[in-house]
């Protein structure tokens, strides 16, 4: 004699089929999610490695341009220096002679251009400040 009917022994083995898809289900997931967090932290270190191997780049590309700088003033101060003394040495003999006032003007305009901004005074063939307003 049967103690249950077989239409509750059915309903019974589907809610334990399903149950059973149930708890595959959220095991498959919580197994994706820990599979998902381990490549999270790996692309995080990958990144970080990455931004910190930028972070050297930049810093060294800093250090040279810093470095290309100060050797670019020295050799400008360098100049400079040796250019206003060969005018003094080749000005010398002029010192005696009476010279036009604007050609003063001019040589005073381009002498102050040069004390106070050596950078305008640097290269060859450019302008000096003072002479755009020479006649």
């Amino acid at each position: 004699m049967n103690l249950i009917p077989p239409i509750y022994r059915w309903a019974a083995l589907a809610l334990a089929v399903v149950l059973a898809a149930l708890a595959l289900a959220a095991w498959d997931a919580a197994r994706i999610e820990r599979a998902e967090g381990r490549g999270d932290a790996r692309a995080r270190a990958e990144l970080k490695a990455l931004a910190d191997e930028q972070t050297q780049r930049i810093r060294d590309l800093q250090r040279a341009a810093e470095t290309r700088y100060t050797v670019q003033a020295e050799t400008r101060d360098r100049f400079i220096t040796q250019t206003i003394t060969e005018v003094r040495h080749a000005a010398a003999p002029v010192a005696s002679c009476a010279l036009p006032v604007d050609l003063v003007r001019l040589l005073n305009d381009a002498a102050r251009c040069a004390a106070g901004d050596p950078a305008a005074a640097s290269g060859a063939g450019q302008p000096v400040c003072g002479a755009a307003s020479a006649p």
